[in-house]
């Protein structure tokens, strides 16, 4: 999965949440683009949250199948 800053601004933090909320994968690229591995989750649907460095939180539902 790959993630972009539309306006120029660092990403922080991203996490992939499971449904429970558990959080299954988590990364700090600190750039204004990142490549988040994902081959390691089971199928089912996720919550992709993203830490931008205005320390506001994006989320969007992350749909995993084969």
């Amino acid at each position: 999965m790959t993630i972009e800053s539309s306006g120029g601004g660092m990403i922080q933090e991203v996490q992939i949440l499971d449904i429970s909320g558990r959080i299954c994968i988590q990364s700090h690229p600190l750039s204004t683009s990142s490549v988040i591995p994902i081959t390691s989750l089971s199928e089912g649907i996720y919550e992709a949250r993203v830490l931008m460095d205005n320390q506001r939180w994006y989320s969007m539902r992350l749909m995993v199948h084969p």
